[in-house]
């Protein structure tokens, strides 16, 4: 892929520099030879976008339904999209807005990370309109969002809302208008099953070998 292609996702992925010994648009060269290259318009690491592009998931991973995929998100009809205005979500069903009560709406969007933790991420929003907060950090089923509703100077209790697999490897919430404080925490399912299971196994053989101990002393 052309550079040209390659400049919106690593804007999109918060990329200040691109490092490259290929000759490119508005370089500096240094002693060494090493061209690099300013995004000047690269995200934030979060954000708001309005507008709604739904597909489904896809039936099958293998390498041509993802490069298909990849290229209708981010390339559709081969042009670059603005996923500043829109924002491309995958689900089994169409993004709806939570019944979250508007309150403090604001005349303007704005949104900003206020704390950044490795499993634990919070964010104040405030839209103008219904649209989705994105966070650009990588989408797992393991993540879960909460979200509490402004309310004067204080927030409401939290209500847990959905995260959507968002651009492909992000996250997204969908919010109505209004004033809030989203956190993302990190929860590890399949470590606590896969405890839980082996926790289970453990105390089956423990208890069948107890059985057999018992049985053993009585026969002798």
């Amino acid at each position: 892929m052309a550079n040209n292609g390659k400049q919106p996702l690593l804007s999109l992925l918060g990329v200040d520099y691109l490092i490259t010994k290929l000759p490119v648009e508005k370089t500096s060269v240094t002693s060494a030879g090493v061209q690099f290259q300013q995004f000047e318009s690269r995200f934030p690491r979060a954000w708001i976008s309005h507008d709604l592009i739904h597909f489904p998931p896809l039936k099958s991973s293998s390498p041509d339904n993802l490069r298909a995929r990849t290229e209708s998100v981010f390339f559709p009809l081969g042009k670059i999209r603005d996923l500043r205005a829109s924002a491309v979500v995958e689900s089994a069903e169409k993004p709806g807005f939570p019944k979250l009560p508007s309150t403090n709406v604001p005349a303007i969007d704005n949104c900003r990370i206020v704390d950044y933790q490795d499993q634990e991420v919070t964010i104040e929003a405030e839209l103008a309109s219904p649209g989705m907060v994105i966070l650009s950090d990588t989408y797992t089923e393991n993540w879960r969002a909460t979200v509490a509703v402004k309310q004067g100077k204080d927030y409401r209790a939290p209500e847990m809302v959905p995260i959507y697999r968002t651009n492909r490897v992000m996250r997204g919430i969908c919010l109505p208008a209004g004033s809030y404080q989203i956190t993302f925490r990190y929860h590890p399912t399949l470590f606590w099953i896969g405890s839980l299971v082996t926790l289970v196994t453990c105390l089956g053989c423990s208890t069948a070998l107890l059985l057999l101990r018992n049985q053993s002393s009585a026969e002798a």
